[in-house]
């Protein structure tokens, strides 16, 4: 597996959760479910900034209630919520559960899997309750984040409006490790130039760097 660049640090890594929860806050306020998220549905520009891509598997839906997935062939199984996998069902609160792996690969470097690359293995654990160990080098912050996220109950989970207010003015994100000022310049350029800056319909560049 190819190495990430010296410029993917944390103060990155932060942006790039960021980016993230934003573009779907967009996007359900569209009423756009992605229903397919991932970090290999997420590019980085020169920036690496994110742009969430590939909505092949994207649902539009006016209301937020429960709809029935009729087909999750092409979903990858290591980052689908329990509803689906279970009763076959989904709502808003998928792409935020979806939003929690892939925030715990980006921190952790490690896939969602248990271990395993075996999905059925791995299907049984997620629908028993079971999830992956975060790495006590993760921030409490992040670690809540991502727990508050993945949490069985899809009605538990937070909405990316509140994901965003909390990563925009929780202090407990901006630690040691993350530029400041950076991080809020990040944030004055998305809330300047609006979705365009982490929507992309056609990818072009290098997926969200996978090592540390």
């Amino acid at each position: 597996m190819q190495k990430a660049p010296i410029e993917w640090n944390f103060t990155k890594k932060l942006i790039n959760i960021y980016g993230i929860a934003s573009a779907m806050e967009y996007l359900h306020y569209q009423s756009i479910i992605h229903r397919d998220l991932k970090p290999t549905n997420i590019l980085e520009d020169e920036h690496f900034y994110p742009k969430v891509c590939d909505f092949g598997s994207s649902k539009f839906r006016p209301a937020d209630s429960n709809y029935l997935a009729h087909s999750i062939e092409n979903i990858s199984p290591f980052f689908i919520a329990p509803e689906i996998l279970d009763d076959n069902i989904y709502n808003y609160k998928c792409d935020v559960f979806s939003f929690a792996m892939t925030i715990y690969n980006m921190l952790t470097c490690n896939q969602p899997d248990f271990g395993s690359k075996n999905s059925f293995n791995y299907i049984s654990g997620i629908l028993k309750g079971k999830r992956p160990i975060i790495d006590s080098k993760v921030p409490l912050a992040y670690k809540s984040l991502i727990e508050s996220c993945w949490v069985n109950n899809p009605d538990d989970r937070p909405d990316f409006n509140q994901i965003v207010e909390d990563l925009k003015n929780n202090r407990e994100y901006i630690t040691d490790e993350v530029d400041e000022k950076e991080f809020n310049e990040y944030i004055e350029y998305i809330e300047s130039n609006g979705e365009k800056v982490f929507i992309k319909e056609e990818p072009k560049r290098t997926q969200i760097p996978q090592m540390p």
